[in-house]
């Protein structure tokens, strides 16, 4: 695969983890202010708000698991410390 297709693959795989992580934050808000109580005044249940919130999350979790991998060889990241690798671990490509 061309270098730059790699690394055109992986911002578009990077943008997409961030966007799934940032559905992740308001989900953990509202699981919260539902346990809390404070979601009477949505007008909506608050187990109902508890389920969405965790389905979102865990449907974000998963986009993760499944796309947060290197294009060229398909060696998954996960959720290590180094977040934003410049090189894939497992075939050593240049990824930014």
């Amino acid at each position: 695969m061309d270098p730059e297709e790699i690394k055109r693959r992986f911002r578009a795989r990077l943008v997409g983890n961030v966007i799934a992580l940032l559905m992740v934050a308001p989900a953990s808000f509202v699981i919260v202010e539902a346990l809390r109580g404070n979601a009477a005044g949505l007008g909506v249940h608050s187990t109902f708000l508890i389920v969405a919130a965790v389905v979102l999350a865990v449907a974000a979790a998963t986009f993760t698991v499944i796309t947060w991998r290197c294009p060229a060889c398909g060696f998954g990241f996960g959720f290590g410390l180094k977040v934003f690798p410049s090189t894939c671990p497992g075939c050593d490509a240049r990824l930014r």
